[in-house]
């Protein structure tokens, strides 16, 4: 047993014996390299990272989250409930990351980006999305967006109203058909606005 930083005793096994890689929600990308006791990994080519020591519930967790998944989504992909994932990272894995509040999510998946965590893109769930056509400024706005920038501030940059940059908002998730700021993330990179390879979001010149 491995246990958290509240005293919640946790397992190796996944829960109810449901593997993440049958789920038919997410593949077996999500399922990092084994790890040797010391928390290295055994793969060759893998790239150690700061959850590499963590259970696998809690890492498939991060990384469903990371893929833009909904607590709902990752409780179906693992056969748990939508009130299981929302404690399992309030509990475990905001805290590990030393994130939360409002915006935690969001701030989870930066803090993991930079400790060397690849999201998994869904790729079938954005196909397509280079075809899809954007004003000037819903472009602009996805970028602000991709990089980690708040509705607020991006109204502070360019709009002068949070409501002109939520018109925009909505624009984007109508038009990719997309509901969180991670998925947004996912579109910028996916678009080339942005890169993740310093391991924080950048804006692609």
């Amino acid at each position: 047993m491995l246990q958290c930083a509240h005293g919640l005793d946790v397992s190796e096994k996944s829960e109810q014996g449901v593997e993440i890689m049958n789920s038919g929600v997410v593949s077996d990308q999500y399922i990092h390299p084994p790890t040797s006791p010391s928390g290295c990994s055994s793969h060759a080519t893998h790239t150690p990272t700061l959850i590499d020591d963590w259970p696998m519930m809690y890492r498939n967790t991060l990384l469903m989250l990371m893929g833009g998944l909904s607590d709902k989504e990752i409780g179906d992909a693992v056969g748990v409930s939508k009130r299981t994932i929302h404690l399992r990272l309030n509990e475990w894995i905001y805290p590990a990351l030393n994130v939360g509040g409002q915006g935690a999510r969001l701030q989870a998946f930066l803090v993991a980006l930079k400790g060397g965590v690849v999201p998994v893109l869904q790729t079938e769930f954005y196909k397509g999305a280079k075809e899809i056509h954007l004003t000037d400024s819903e472009r602009e706005v996805l970028t602000f967006l991709g990089l980690g920038i708040s509705r607020e501030d991006i109204a502070g940059i360019r709009y002068g109203a949070v409501r002109g940059v939520d018109n925009h908002i909505s624009h984007i998730h109508q038009k990719f058909g997309i509901y969180n700021q991670i998925q947004v993330m996912h579109i910028a990179h996916m678009l080339g606005l942005t890169s993740w390879e310093s391991g924080k979001p950048e804006q692609v010149v």
